[in-house]
Parts: C-alpha cells; structure tokens; sequence
C-alpha cells in the first residue's frame, strides 16, 4: 500500500511540474533551458527534430551589415507544435523609433479551404531588439517562414526557415495592419482570428477611433455595419447572413487621410456552422397554444431605421384569444431594455416599435401576457417568438421617443405640449410650466391605489381624458409632455413614503433635473383620501433634500 501510495504521489508531482513548465509558455527558449515535453504533439515535433539535419538559419547579406542576429530559432528545418518564437536583434535600428519587421508566414500545402495560405506579423523593434510568437494557423503540415526588415518604405529580406507543424488545430491570430498603432485597435472579441460560430458573432474591443466599420465578406457578397465607439470601447452582434461557410471579416479604421473613408484595421475568420441560408425565427410552444401567427417579420434578421413593424393576428377559435388584449415587445440591446404594448384589435395586432438606444443589433422578444382576474401592480408575460434587428440610425433617441403609455407623438399631447411651452424663454421654464400643469390637474387616484387596477393601457392619454391616475399616470403625463416639447426625459422607479414610487428626470443645461409631479400634487390624508395642495418643492428639488425621502432604483423604458 504504502509503494502504491508513493508511486501515485510521485505520478501527480511529475505531470503537476509538467503543466507549470507547458504553463511558462516559451520562457524555457528565451534563457535557453531543454523544452519540457507537455503533450503528445509535443514529443512527436521533438522526435522529429532528431532526424532533421540541424543547419543554421543563413542571414543574408543586408541583415549581417545592419548587425542583425537571430536568437530563435536556430536552424533551417525543423518541427514544431503548433507555434514558434521568434526572437533577435539589429544593432544597427537600436536608436530608430518606428521601426518594425514582417514576418510572413507561409503554408505551402493549407489543408483546410476557405482560409489565406499566408499570415503577416508587424513586429515592432524595441531598442533594436525583437520578439514574435508565431502561430502555425494551418494546421498540421510544412510551412514557409520569412522574415523581412521595414527600411525606408521597402521591405528586405532578414531571413527565413521551413517548420513542419505536427498539430492539426486550425489556429489563427488576428491579424492587424500597421493602422492600429495610431487608433489603438485590440479586438477582445472573437478571442482568435478563426472561430465557429452559429448565425451570430459579437465583435467586441477597444480603439481610440470614435467610430469604426465593419465589411462581412462571403463569397462575392459583402455587407456592411458601422459601429459606434463608446468610451474607448465597443461591442455588437453582428449577423452571418450567407448560410454555411467561412466569411472574412475586416475591421476598418478611419482613414485620417480621406473624410468619410476607412483603411482595415483588422482581419479574422469566421465559420458558420449553421446551414440555414436565413436566419429563423425561434418560436416557444405557446406560439401555437395562444393562436398567434405573426405576418411581420417573417424571418429573424432585418435592417431597420429608428423603427420597426411588428404585425400578425390571433386565431378566434383558441380559448383565450377573447381574452388576449395586446401583444407585449420587448427590446434589448446589450442589456438595455423597452417594453411595448401592441394592442389587439378584431384579431389583429400592427405597430411600430422604437429601436430607441441608437445604432446596433438588438434582441426582440413578442409576449404574451397572463390572462388572469386578479389585480395587481404588475403584469406577467410569457415569451412567444424571439429575433434579431439591425438599427441603422446612429443618434440614441431612448429618452425622446414615444414608449409604452408615453404617447409622445400624439397630436393631442403635442397640441397641449405647445400651449403650456409657449412663450417660455429657457428649457427650465417650459419643464417647470408642464410640471405644475400636471400636479394642478391631475388628481390622486386612492382607489386605483386600493384596489390594485392598473390596466394596461394606462397611457398618459388616458390620464389626460379621466384628469386622475397613481404615481405612474402623473410620470406617463409628464413624460409624454417633455418629449413633446423636446426636452429629454426618462421614467424612474424607486420608493418614496414606504412604498413603490416613480417620478421623472428631465435633460436640462447639462444635468438631470428631478421633479415629482405627484406628490408637487397634494399628500395623501390619514382619513385614506387625498388632499390637493400644489408644493412646487417637487420642481429641481436639492437633491440632498429629496434623497432624505426617495431612494431612486433604476429608469424604466
């Protein structure tokens, strides 16, 4: 027992030294230690090497002038597993900034189509020294390596070798043009120049370009996406439109030296493994158990400007299709969401939903809700179908277009939005106008509050015609009015007086300005009634004031 005990410890020790020596990556080469063995492709390059003559790498004539040497590797011919460092020096660069070699690397038999049959390195010199992984991107097979200095707008031959990759992965690098050194591109998404995806891919990464473009190539096909940096980064979904294969994919950068043009930046490989030449729609099985059959979108990826139309209709013979009011939308687009209600008339449902948050791929899921005789404060929804759409429009509009109850867009709202605005020098002036309007002629609904009977096509038009609702209806109102009048606003949730309570942020000079309609509007009494009393304290309160009694958790779209 105890032999087994010691033979099983000394096993572990062995393969755990094994992997922190495969973990230290090329570090055995730079200081010139034997190369452990930390995989079978490994052992097989290495016996390999046994049999190849070793004859050192000739450096030509220019490279020698220049005191040019190369430390890795060291022979003509040899085998590898999967990557090789290469590593040197030229004496003669070692106080020139800006200089860099190119090292080509070449697959003279590629085993896999679709694929370059080369792959380009940009090596920078740093004080005359430089220092490259390699990736043998093919595959298993031999492969041409050459390695060029950059002199004066022209290229010279270094030196070059022949390795034969015993690995038969097809690994790719990224592969970056000497733009990126002005605009900083590093694409953190895809990891690596050649990945599978299915129908989708998220392009994800930093550049100090405030905008770049993106070209899809399959085949003779190419389409294009613009996408918007923010804050040094940027992250979208971008579609695979051509069904199965590999597509090419560029990243472009600005070109400083032509307006409105773009020089590439970065180039990787994408294979779809989906078969679908178009991208479906995915259905849940209440699809069919609700009735519903929607006639627009009839397939899962579309471009759209700013809107989009969702149409369809519900089957009358399905048991709850009376009963099935409104279709409910949602929106997302990298974790920011909208809802929209759609309602259903004589079986049918058709209208237009905002693509609020600016360009980019968005996630479109159609719900529909809970049918149920209990009244509460929210509602329940289940998802029917699910697809993607492309925004093309570049301006973020999520906080002045119409939304769910917010009938911006309406004539009414716009015609009492102009009435109220009208005459008022400053933003502040026409925001406070439409503030004190609603607090004055709306009324508390304490009953609606009691009986929990929100509805929902509670709307700010519907707050208008009763002239009373709950918290929400007074933010609807608002809401709807500022937009009107083109001032900026959002819906925010939070708790107030011990309970939920939402009121409304409005774009002004800068910086978000508070204000709470509803409780500018009266205070709930101790005999549960309201009292009407206007309190223009609501209006750009202190904020330290007002975070003694509401506590703000989130907007609402």
């Amino acid at each position: 027992m105890r032999k087994e005990k010691l033979v099983t410890s000394g096993l572990f020790l062995f393969f755990l030294v094994v992997l922190s020596l495969a973990a230290c990556d090329y570090d055995w080469l730079r200081f010139g230690l034997p190369k452990p063995i930390s995989s079978f492709e490994d052992l097989q390059a290495q016996t390999l090497n046994k049999r190849i003559p070793q004859r050192k790498i000739e450096l030509s004539s220019y490279a020698k002038e220049l005191g040019g040497s190369l430390t890795s590797p060291s022979y003509r011919q040899f085998a590898a597993d999967a990557q090789v460092f290469v590593s040197g020096q030229i004496k003669a660069f070692k106080k020139r900034p800006n200089s860099y070699l190119w090292i080509q690397v070449n697959s003279l038999k590629p085993t896999m189509k679709g694929l370059p049959k080369s792959f380009d390195y940009y090596v920078p010199l740093r004080n005359g020294k430089f220092q490259q992984n390699i990736r043998l991107f093919a595959g298993i097979g031999e492969y041409r390596v050459i390695i060029r200095i950059a002199d004066k707008q022209r290229y010279i031959p270094f030196a070059s070798f022949y390795v034969k990759n015993v690995n038969p992965k097809i690994e790719r690098d990224i592969s970056y043009s000497q733009q990126v050194k002005q605009d900083q591109l590093k694409i953190a998404a895809p990891s690596s120049g050649y990945t599978i995806q299915d129908q989708f891919f998220t392009l994800a990464g930093k550049s100090s370009a405030s905008n770049l473009m993106v070209q899809i190539h399959k085949d003779a096909n190419v389409m294009r996406f613009p996408i918007t940096v923010h804050k040094g980064e940027f992250s979208e979904q971008l579609p695979l439109l051509e069904g199965n294969g590999i597509y090419r994919i560029q990243v472009l950068l600005p070109d400083r030296s032509k307006k409105d043009g773009f020089v590439n930046g970065a180039t990787l490989y994408i294979e779809n493994k989906s078969k679908q030449e178009k991208i479906g729609i995915q259905f849940t099985e209440l699809y069919k158990q609700r009735g519903i059959l929607l006639s627009h979108p009839i397939e899962g990826y579309a471009q759209t400007r700013l809107t989009y139309r969702i149409a369809g209709k519900i089957d009358p013979k399905v048991s709850l299709a009376r009963k099935t009011t409104h279709i409910v939308v949602q929106i997302d687009k990298g974790g920011t969401k909208a809802t929209y209600f759609l309602p259903i008339r004589q079986n049918r449902f058709d209208g237009q939903i905002g693509l609020r948050f600016g360009m980019g791929m968005y996630d479109v899921v159609v719900f529909v809700p809970e049918i149920t005789t209990q009244k509460n404060d929210y509602f329940r929804f289940y998802p029917i179908a699910r697809f993607k759409v492309w925004n093309q429009t570049q301006k973020d509009l999520r906080d002045l277009m119409p939304s769910r109850g917010i009938e911006s867009d309406h004539p009414i709202i716009k015609r009492l939005a102009s009435r109220l605005t009208r005459g008022k020098r400053s933003d502040l002036e026409k925001a406070k106008a439409i503030f004190s309007y609603v607090a004055k002629n709306i009324h508390y609904d304490v009953r609606k509050l009691k009986n929990n009977s929100y509805a929902w096509d509670d709307s700010a038009l519907k707050t208008l015609r009763l002239r009373k609702g709950v918290c929400q209806d007074f933010v609807f109102l608002s809401i709807a009015l500022l937009r009107a009048a083109n001032l900026p606003a959002r819906f925010v949730e939070g708790e107030a007086g011990n309970q939920q309570h939402a009121w409304v942020e409005v774009w002004i000079a800068g910086r978000w300005v508070t204000m709470d309609p509803t409780w500018g509007s009266g205070v709930l009494n101790g005999q549960g009634g309201f009292t009407k009393k206007y309190d223009e304290f609501y209006f750009d309160p202190v904020p330290e004031l007002i975070a003694n009694t509401h506590t703000r958790k989130g907007v609402i779209y």
